[in-house]
């Protein structure tokens, strides 16, 4: 059951930054108001699903939320996700969030795929 619900909030994370990563895209592509509004909810949706995830990480899996290099990057993410849309309220920067998104949801799918890279054997270190 745990490890279901975390499947499923990273993949619902995933889901809502490559949708906001699509529709800033749409922004500069098309212009117009409307998308920028909806790019923006949907980022702020999936910051919302981001900490439901690093949640459910920490209470579930008892993962520390600094614990290693891959919890790090899960909440560096986070926070350039935050900083972006707290910026968003004084500079209308929309430009910029065509590349936010896209980097946000890199650096998520990195922390969150930390299973499917072997540990590096002793003697390479």
């Amino acid at each position: 059951m745990s490890l279901s619900l975390i499947t499923t909030t990273f993949v619902l994370t995933a889901l809502l930054y490559a949708a906001s990563c699509v529709a800033f895209v749409a922004h500069l592509v098309r212009g117009g108001r409307g998308s920028v509004v909806w790019a923006s909810r949907v980022m702020a949706m999936a910051i919302v699903a981001h900490a439901a995830y690093l949640a459910c990480d920490y209470f579930l899996l008892e993962h520390a939320v600094l614990d290693d290099i891959y919890e790090t990057l899960a909440v560096l993410s986070l926070l350039i996700a935050i900083a972006y849309l707290a910026s968003m309220r004084s500079h209308r920067l929309t430009v910029l969030g065509a590349f936010i998104a896209p980097v946000t949801l890199l650096l998520f799918l990195g922390a969150g795929l930390r299973g499917s890279v072997p540990p590096v054997p002793d003697e390479v270190r």
